[in-house]
């Protein structure tokens, strides 16, 4: 199974540099994300966890079907006694709009 992304940033603002792409699965046909609702207005905002040790956000979003019960675990607890409710959302039409190089 793959490792965490290896990501070094750079000094630049809003520059981040792929030191090492061992995450990489082949061909992603879809993707899964949790979006949290707000109970007042209905918009959503996409969720994230938040890892102490390297103090970042991981947003909730996959493209392993096997993850997907990790993350709805992970928006559960977050939810909690909140008031607001999650939204497991699948996108699966893929459209490769450019290579970037």
């Amino acid at each position: 199974m793959p490792g965490p992304a290896r990501v070094k940033i750079d000094t630049k603002p809003n520059h981040t540099v792929i030191t090492k792409t061992d995450n990489m699965l082949g061909r992603y046909d879809c993707l899964w994300a949790i979006f949290g609702v707000d109970p007042e207005t209905g918009k959503e905002g996409l969720m994230a966890t938040f890892d102490a040790a390297t103090w970042t956000a991981q947003p909730l979003v996959t493209g392993e079907e096997e993850k997907v019960d990790i993350m709805v675990v992970a928006a559960q607890t977050q939810i909690k006694g909140s008031g607001y409710t999650a939204r497991l959302v699948k996108f699966s039409r893929r459209e490769d709009l450019r290579e970037i190089r």
